[in-house]
Order: C-alpha cells, then sequence, then structure tokens
C-alpha cells in the first residue's frame, strides 16, 4: 500500500513551501511555550506558534507587541482561511496514521487465510504454470506503471483431456480504494500451448497482460531475473553530446561582442527593413508555426508610430533574420549585424517590460521570439534561459487568466503557442546545462487553433499534439533520460521489457495519426524511405521525421550490452540487437530522405535538418563500433550525397577544416574554451554545426577503417 502518511507531508509541502524556511522566533512567546521554556517559532502569516499549531492547544501570547526590533510587524493578523487549512491537514494527518495502522492490522489474517486456502495442484502440467503466475501477480506492481493496476484473479483451466479441473490463483494486494475492480485472465492449455480466453477491454489491462506474459510467459526468465542490463559508453558522442558539452563547461564566460571590421552600418534604412523582415515572417515561417495572429498583430503594428521602439516588433525582426531563409540576400556579416541590433534594442525594452504589469502578454511573446537568436546564431544559452525563467514567472499569472478563462479566443490560443515554446525551451536548457531530461510539462499543452487561420498553422498545431503525446510520454522520458547517459559518454542500464517496447509502443502511436500524416502503412519497413520522396506536403514528414530521430538514437545505443557470451540471456539479447541494428538503419535511411526534403528551397518546414543530421551521425558510429553488426555502407554513400546538399545552405566562410577546430581533444580535456574559436566568425552557431559534422565523419572514417583491418585479420 502507498504510505498515505508520505502523501500528505508531500501535499503539506507544497501548500505550505514557506513552512520551515520563512519562520520567525517570536519576541514575546505565548503562554505554552513560556511554561515549557522552549522556543516560540510561527508562520509569518500565521496566528499560532508552531508548537501550539502542532499540538492543537491555544496558543496566547504573554503581551501583544507591536513590532519587532527591526521595525517588522508581528504576524498576529495571518489569514483565518490559511490558518484553518493547516489545522485540517494536521489533524487529516492524525487520523490517516490511525487509518493505516488498523488496515495493516486487519489485513495480516487476511492474507494468510488466503495462503492456507489455496488448493495444491495435483496435476504436474498446471503446476509450474501456477508458480510462475503467482509470482506474475505479486510482484507486476513493482514493474508497472503506478497508473495501471495489478491483476488479482487469474484463472487456468485445462481441456478435458487434461483435467476437468478449473484452477483459480488469487492473490490479495494491498488497495487504498476497496471499490477498484481489477482485472480477470482466463488462460486455457491447447494442445500443450496456453492461450487467452479471456476478452481484453482496455489499452491499459492490454499492456498489463502483455508485460506479465512476456515476463512470466515467454521463455525470457533469465534475462528478467537480472532486471537490468548494463551497457558502457566510452566518450562523448560528438554528434549529440558535443553541443552540450561545450555550453555545459562554459556557462559563466560572457559571450563576445561581435566586431564587423570595415563594415558601414549608416546605409541602412532600419524601419523600411523592419517592414520587409516583419512582411516575409508572416508570409512564410509564422504561417507554419502561428506565433502571431495576423490579423491582430497588423492592427497593432499599423498604429505604431516608430516600430524601432516596440520591443514585440523589433523581437520578430530577430526571429525573422534567423527562420526565415528564403527571400533575404544578406551576408553572414549583415545578417549578424542586423540581428544584434536589433536584439540590443529589444533587450533594453524588454528588461523594463518585465516589471510592467500591465504588459505581460507582449513581455512573454518577445522572449519566445528571440530565444532562437540566442541559442542558434550566439550560442549563448546562459542568457536566453534568464530571459526565460523571468517569461515563466510572468506566466504564472496569466495561467490564472487563462485557467479561469478569463483571456479572449485569440489571446488564449497565441498564448498556448508561446507557453508551449517557453516549456520547451526551459527543458531543453535543463537538458543541455543540468543533463535532465524532462518534456513532460510540454506534453501537457494541447494546441488550439483559430478560424480564421491558414490551413498549415491548424495542420502544425495538430501535429506538434500528436508528436508531444509520443515524445512528452512517460515512458519515452525515462527511456531517453538512460540513453542519454550513454550520449554523454556515461554508462547505464535498461530493463529488458523497456527495450522490448520501444517497437510496440513507437507503432501504436504512428497507428494512432490522422491518415494524412500516416505516409506509409509500416513506418519501420525496409523501404520506408522511399515514401518520404512520394509524399506532396513536406510539413505532413514532421510525425514521421520525429518517430525516426527517437528511433535512431534508441535503437543504436543498445547494440552492445554487458554480457558474457556464456549467459543464458545471450542468445535472445544477439536477436534483440540484430532487430535494433536493422531498425538504426531504416531510421538512418529515412532521416537522410527526410534531410533532403527538408532542404528544398522552397520547403516551408521548420528547420529539422540538422537535428536529424546529428542523429543520424551518432547511429552511424554506434554502428561502426559495433563489431558483430555489417555496416551499412550504402548509407555512408547516401550521407555523403546529403552532405553536398547541406552545404549549401551553410555560409562558404564558415566551412571549418577539421584540424583547426579540436574538438575531439577538446571533448577528452576541457581545459581551453572552445567559444572562442567559433565567436570569431559572425554566425557562431554555423560554424559548430560544420566542425560537428566533419568532426564526425572523419570519427566514422576511422572506425570504419579499424572495422575492416579487424575483419582481415
Amino acid at each position: 500500500m502507498l504510505n498515505i502518511l508520505e502523501l500528505v507531508k508531500q501535499i503539506q509541502s507544497l501548500a505550505f513551501p514557506y513552512y520551515k524556511t520563512f519562520t520567525m522566533r517570536n519576541e514575546r512567546p505565548c503562554s505554552a511555550c513560556r511554561i515549557l521554556r522552549k522556543k516560540c517559532v510561527w508562520l509569518r502569516n500565521s496566528d499560532l506558534c508552531d508548537r501550539c499549531l502542532k499540538h492543537g492547544t491555544e496558543c496566547i501570547p504573554i503581551d501583544v507587541y507591536d513590532g519587532t526590533s527591526s521595525g517588522e510587524p508581528v504576524a498576529q493578523d495571518g489569514e483565518p482561511d490559511l490558518q484553518d487549512w493547516w489545522v485540517d491537514v494536521i489533524k487529516v494527518q492524525n487520523e490517516l496514521q490511525q487509518m493505516e495502522s488498523e488496515i495493516q492490522t486487519s489485513l495480516r489474517p487476511t492474507r494468510m487465510q488466503d495462503f492456507e486456502s489455496t488448493p495444491e495442484a495435483d496435476y504436474s502440467d498446471v503446476s509450474q504454470i501456477t508458480s510462475v503466475l503467482i509470482t506474475s501477480t505479486s510482484n507486476s506492481s513493482s514493474s508497472s506503471s503506478s497508473t495501471v493496476g495489478t491483476p488479482k484473479n487469474i484463472i487456468i483451466s485445462t481441456p478435458t483431456s487434461v483435467s476437468n479441473i478449473e484452477y483459480e490463483v488469487q492473490v490479495n494486494k494491498n488497495y487504498e480504494d476497496s471499490d477498484f475492480k481489477e482485472p480477470e485472465w482466463q488462460l486455457s492449455i491447447i494442445n500443450g500451448q496456453i492461450r487467452l480466453i479471456s476478452s481484453i477491454q482496455t489499452i491499459d489491462e492490454l499492456e498489463m497482460y502483455t508485460r506479465a506474459s512476456l515476463r512470466y510467459l515467454s521463455p525470457f526468465a533469465a534475462i528478467f531475473e537480472t532486471e537490468q542490463i548494463h551497457f558502457d559508453s566510452s566518450s562523448i558522442s560528438i554528434a549529440l553530446g558535443s553541443k552540450r558539452f561545450i555550453q555545459r563547461n562554459n556557462v559563466k564566460k560572457p559571450r563576445k561582442t561581435f566586431k564587423a571590421i570595415g563594415f558601414d552600418d549608416t546605409i541602412y534604412d532600419y524601419k523600411a527593413i523592419a517592414d520587409k523582415l516583419i512582411r516575409r515572417y508572416i508570409e512564410t515561417y509564422n504561417e507554419m508555426v502561428g506565433l502571431l495572429h495576423v490579423p491582430t498583430f497588423m492592427k497593432y503594428y499599423n498604429k505604431l508610430e516608430d516600430p524601432l521602439t516596440d520591443a514585440l516588433t523589433l523581437a520578430i525582426c530577430v526571429d525573422a533574420i534567423v527562420t526565415v531563409r528564403r527571400h533575404f540576400d544578406y551576408t553572414p556579416t549583415e545578417k549578424r549585424y542586423l540581428a544584434d541590433y536589433f536584439y540590443t534594442k529589444c533587450k533594453y525594452l524588454l528588461l523594463d517590460m518585465f516589471e510592467d504589469p500591465t504588459r505581460k502578454f507582449e513581455t512573454v511573446m518577445a522572449t519566445t521570439l528571440v530565444q532562437r537568436y540566442l541559442i542558434e546564431m550566439v550560442m549563448d544559452c546562459s542568457e536566453a534561459r534568464r530571459l526565460t525563467t523571468v517569461a515563466l514567472l510572468i506566466c504564472a499569472d496569466l495561467d490564472v487568466l487563462y485557467i479561469t478563462n478569463k483571456m479572449g479566443p485569440v489571446e488564449r490560443v497565441i498564448y498556448q503557442r508561446h507557453r508551449l515554446y517557453l516549456e520547451i525551451y526551459n527543458q531543453t536548457f535543463d537538458m543541455l546545462l543540468e543533463d535532465r531530461l524532462d518534456f513532460t510539462a510540454a506534453a501537457n499543452i494541447q494546441l488550439e487553433t483559430l478560424e480564421d487561420e491558414p490551413e498549415k498553422t491548424r495542420e502544425y498545431a495538430t501535429m506538434c499534439n500528436h508528436i508531444f503525446r509520443f515524445a512528452g510520454s512517460t515512458y519515452n522520458m525515462n527511456l531517453m533520460h538512460r540513453i542519454n547517459n550513454l550520449i554523454h559518454g556515461r554508462s547505464s542500464s535498461l530493463r529488458f521489457d523497456d527495450i522490448l517496447r520501444f517497437e510496440p509502443v513507437a507503432r501504436e502511436w504512428f497507428a494512432s495519426l490522422p491518415e494524412e500524416y500516416r505516409i506509409c502503412d509500416d513506418p519501420f519497413a525496409p523501404d520506408a524511405y522511399e515514401f518520404v520522396d512520394k509524399c506532396e506536403s513536406t510539413s505532413n514528414i514532421l510525425p514521421f521525421a520525429t518517430l525516426h530521430m527517437n528511433a535512431a538514437v534508441v535503437t543504436s545505443s543498445i547494440l552492445q550490452p554487458r554480457l558474457s557470451e556464456n549467459s543464458p540471456a545471450f542468445d535472445i539479447l544477439r536477436l534483440v540487437r540484430d532487430r535494433a541494428a536493422s531498425l538504426a538503419v531504416t531510421s538512418c535511411k529515412v532521416l537522410i530522405s527526410v534531410m533532403k526534403a527538408n532542404l528544398k528551397e522552397d520547403s516551408d518546414l521548420p528547420s529539422l535538418s540538422f537535428e536529424a543530421l546529428f542523429q543520424v551521425l551518432y547511429a552511424l558510429d554506434k554502428l561502426a563500433a559495433c563489431p558483430h553488426i555489417e555496416f551499412p555502407l550504402e548509407v555512408r554513400g547516401l550521407l555523403r550525397d546529403c552532405f553536398k546538399i547541406v552545404r549549401k545552405f551553410l555560409p562558404a566562410d564558415h566551412q571549418i577544416s577539421v584540424p583547426s577546430t579540436h574538438l575531439e581533444s577538446y571533448l577528452k580535456n576541457p581545459k581551453k574554451y572552445p567559444l572562442d574559436f567559433y565567436e570569431q566568425y559572425p554566425l557562431p552557431g554555423c560554424a559548430l554545426i560544420y566542425a560537428i559534422f566533419m568532426t564526425s565523419l572523419e570519427q566514422l572514417d576511422r572506425h570504419l577503417e579499424e572495422c575492416n583491418k579487424l575483419c582481415s585479420i
């Protein structure tokens, strides 16, 4: 049974986080504390001291004191509702403690009676199965999610040819809710095979049965005895770990100011440039993501006397420079100069807006729109995180209006999207800087749409809801947290059933998508990559790409378990490894096709090509490092062809040669500051992307050469 008292304590800590932190010592103790000669401490917003509150005694101050020596008023006029609530919680805690003791006492004889009344099996054919299923029902609660119940009754019936006895196994568990109806499964042995007779009513019940049968009715006993399968990682992944490693080790070092030598900034008409940026942004990127409601914003924009004094307008200009790939012929130096110019003016206004209670919504929007400049262009996650943190504090106030439906329809929909983006950015900073991986909060935000929005905007919002339902699920977050350790060169472990669940969970999610987003019937078919080229809408590729970005990393990370060949589980894991390698190759082919489609000049899909590129490089490096798997050389050739397209979207003067980056040496010995090297370029983010790509390719070629030498020996 769950510890109810612990739950109450958690509620107390949430409801009264300042209970122990923000207490004051009474200048004049109450009568009870004075008699006991104890310290008299009370909550800042309470008129009872801690001791009297805890013991339920009347708290009578000896003398009402008008103030403390520092002039701070004494909290004698606390909030009555808060006080009553706290007293009620104390009473509930005492009652639950007594209730828990009574329940534990009453359950002991029940369990013993059930054990003694269990019939003995007189037929050897089912005795072993019964023993296994008893273990199944008694242990499945520890291996299942807390949202899924544990089966109470499992009925095993044998055909007449074997026995006329229907054997029922009952295992009692402690449940807080006595009305909880547990599933009952009837299994029958026919021609030596166990078959399920009962019908499965819900998805949760299907998952419960699948996990229990896989664990206890399959030939995987040797695997499940070990519970955890360990994996080793000798070094940080260059493709996926280097950017995080750099940011994490340089978080306290200030960003250098970019100075363009010989650059003439007097030739620009900034108002005209701002107007051009905003209109192109609305026509292209915003038509997809919908961060602005165009009619509402244009009405607001046209009333501005000077757009360069408006933080929201400046923030849109910053985001347009980073995100809009077409229509602008700016050089890298011009891009950087204009982005810095608009961001500096925006930040100056934004800092004042943080303290303005009448402009909270604008503040949140402007903060969201400058994030990609800070993260992708100049790689300043520290400043991006500071701004995001303040914006999320403002969101705490706006959330009240959102929950109570006090926002207008347009304001509500736009707020949802900016709130989602801020959550994603905040959790990305946790992952980059603190190694915490949890996107479940973003998954809880369901985006809505407006009737007058473009069709692309409505489609994109729907896709985001589906994608975060998968990416932000508890199962996926737990799995990726362990995989993240391997990416950063640390050992990790996974449950065998969690490994086996990945493909069914991914398939189930893909099958649940609307038909227009399922570009093929089988997402893991060997020829799945061919369907990318056949897809007419590049935006519909996004769910398919998300699935394979996840699959490429997961499947390639589990290729080398720490297991002896003499282990009884080795043969089973070898089959799992071969299947994982096959899925990894399929995902790499799909992602390469996605990159080609996304990098077309007429593509309106938000930039995910570089992210897909890094997943492919990571997966191929893991495949090359596994000596028991034949490396797919055709994928290496496809990657080379794709890179020719990628180079067109990276400035030629930012394509750094591998020896000059020293990226590998830095990951091994982080004594120098590598951003110094990249910050000499107008677009440090582009320079780092190219360096990561070329360094990863060189590392991959070395691994392949080493494998060829081993094979020739």
